[in-house]
């Protein structure tokens, strides 16, 4: 990943790979905070918020850091767009992964990555 983050200096890129990996971790500890919340996890609308939830918060807080590292620059309602467009296809990776077990959870990553990914790329472009 370091090398993909363009000519800044080195400590800069790997604090940047630091931060990104403590927030992963972070949208995981979310999604398994909120998988204790009262509703029925396991099962519809419950399972569906909880990943969306996690999804939000890891775009969010990566979209904030990729900002202040200045990879690029997104405005709270770009910043807003590119979250929901990570829950949405965390959701239909999970709804993807209840019909199709033999993909693996490696499905979740990659579609949310798309989508921030892609995001990242159209604000960036527009902007």
């Amino acid at each position: 990943m370091v090398l993909t983050l363009g000519q800044r200096p080195a400590w800069r890129q790997c604090a940047f790979v630091a931060i990104a990996a403590g927030l992963s971790v972070m949208a995981v500890r979310v999604g398994v905070y909120a998988g204790r919340w009262p509703t029925n996890p396991s099962a519809g609308v419950g399972l569906y918020s909880v990943f969306a939830l996690a999804s939000v918060v890891g775009a969010v807080a990566y979209g904030i850091v990729v900002t202040l590292f200045g990879y690029a620059r997104l405005t709270p309602v770009s910043l807003a767009v590119i979250a929901l467009a990570c829950a949405a296809a965390t959701a239909c990776a999970v709804f993807i992964l209840g019909h199709a077990h033999f993909l693996g959870p490696w499905c979740l990553a990659v579609l949310w990555w798309y989508a921030f990914s892609g995001g990242l790329w159209y604000f960036d472009r527009a902007g």
